[in-house]
């Protein structure tokens, strides 16, 4: 069946626009010799840094509101309107609940899970050069918006690197740090959708002191599974314009040349 023309029309757009970034993309991949994904930072901490400096660097114990980085992960093949809208409602949303948010990282996955999974789908594959570029120009915009290129370039042996375990690095990174006072740690906090804190448990939050999860809420649906003491957040701001993006959809329209 057809989809309906509302979402038709949002998904060739978002299709338009991610064209236009890989095209993008190629070009500043060619401006850096090829190099792609690898002159991109793992972990870009310019903007973090200078946040943290400005409001924790002389903090105690008492601060009224803890210092986070939100972090997101997925395929992003490709990135669209949706991914970054996400981040940017999840931001709202733990200023709400009382944090600062210094920044925050999309982190495409690495090429040994996307390939295989858009193999088994017929869908079209980008590899991790590439989608770390887009990802790139996706969040230009947004000084406190990077992409990380930690997961897509590392392996555990010959396994990919799971997203808990991104999380768990990305914590540990923040926190070694030479800028972070021990007496205010960074939380790292996950952002996903709804299905996947299901699947995954997050429900429960990853019950560690500085690791915690914004789960982005589907309209018209009500979840009481919030908990502070957990570090569990719901993010219940929807926009309209983003709710029918899926990178299925817009695979499928470059596919069949459907955008505009």
């Amino acid at each position: 069946s057809s989809m309906p023309q509302g979402t038709a029309t949002a998904t060739a757009t978002a299709a338009t626009k991610c064209e236009q970034t890989l095209a993008a993309a190629d070009a500043e991949n060619d401006a850096s010799g090829g190099e792609g994904e690898g002159s991109l930072p793992e972990f870009p901490l310019a903007h973090i840094r200078d946040e943290y400096r400005r409001h924790f660097a002389q903090a105690d114990e008492k601060v009224d509101r803890r210092p986070c980085v939100l972090l997101s992960t997925g395929a992003m093949c490709p990135v669209h309107k949706g991914h970054v809208d996400m981040m940017i409602r999840a931001k709202r949303a733990m200023e709400k609940n009382g944090f600062s948010v210094l920044g925050g990282w999309i982190s495409p996955s690495h090429d040994k899970y996307v390939g295989p999974k858009m193999k088994a789908g017929g869908h079209l594959f980008a590899g991790a050069g590439h989608r770390a570029q887009c990802v790139h120009l996706a969040t230009k915009h947004l000084d406190w918006l990077n992409v990380s290129t930690w997961e897509s370039t590392h392996l555990d042996g010959n396994r990919w690197i799971d997203f808990d375990e991104v999380v768990d690095n990305a914590e540990k990174f923040l926190n070694s740090q030479e800028f972070v006072n021990t007496k205010c740690p960074i939380v790292v906090v996950y952002v996903c959708g709804t299905d996947h804190a299901a699947k995954c448990g997050l429900f429960r939050g990853f019950r560690k002191d500085c690791q915690g999860v914004a789960v982005v809420t589907r309209a018209g649906k009500k979840y009481d599974r919030a908990s502070i003491k957990d570090l569990v957040f719901m993010v219940e701001e929807h926009n309209p314009e983003c709710a029918h993006i899926s990178s299925t959809g817009v695979r499928s329209a470059f596919a069949s040349s459907r955008y505009y």
